[in-house]
C-alpha cells in the first residue's frame, strides 16, 4: 500500500497512537519528497524534521503527530509487510 501524503501550509496532524491489527504486520515508511525545514514530526516529544529523499521508519506505536508551520508537505508513505 503507497500513496502521496499531503500536509498542506501551516497545519497539523495530533498526536496520535497507530493501534489496530494492520499494524501488528505492517511497517509505515515515509520518503519526503518536498518538504521545508519548518515542516517537522513528533515522536515521543520531539521534533524532526525529515529531509527530502531519504527513507524514514519509526516506531508508530509510541504517540507521534506532525506540524507543517511551512509550505505544502509531500511525502511518499509505503506501509510494508
Amino acid at each position: 500500500l503507497a500513496w502521496i501524503g499531503l500536509s498542506p501550509p501551516n497545519s497539523a496532524i495530533r498526536l496520535h497512537v497507530d493501534n489496530t491489527p494492520h499494524w501488528d504486520e505492517h511497517h509505515r515508511l515515509h520518503l519526503p519528497l518536498v518538504t521545508d525545514p519548518r515542516a517537522r514530526l513528533c515522536v515521543i516529544r520531539r521534533l524532526h524534521h525529515l529531509p527530502a529523499g531519504h527513507l524514514f521508519a519509526f516506531n508508530n506505536s509510541r504517540p507521534h503527530g506532525a506540524i507543517n508551520d511551512g509550505p505544502a508537505r509531500l511525502h511518499l508513505v509505503l506501509d510494508a509487510p
